[in-house]
């Protein structure tokens, strides 16, 4: 296995990541919201992974302390 535990050779995993029971339906996704929220932004989540977290966080308007990448060709 790769130094990035398989997803380098095996990108489809993270894609189901967010599917596995354990982490499909967890409560802290608002409380880390509201906390944003009350923050007065920016916020940076460290490690976000798949975006879990830090898609909802941006969709509820506060923003990230950075713009994310563009795809090539977009």
């Amino acid at each position: 296995m790769d130094r990035a535990g398989g997803y380098e050779t095996n990108a489809y995993l993270a894609e189901l990541y967010d599917y596995v029971v354990p982490y499909r339906n967890r409560p802290d996704v608002p409380f880390f919201v509201q906390a944003a929220r009350e923050s007065g932004g920016p916020v940076l989540e460290v490690g976000c992974g798949t975006g879990r977290v830090l898609l909802p966080t941006a969709r509820a308007g506060v923003a990230p302390p950075f713009r994310p990448p563009r795809k090539r060709g977009g």
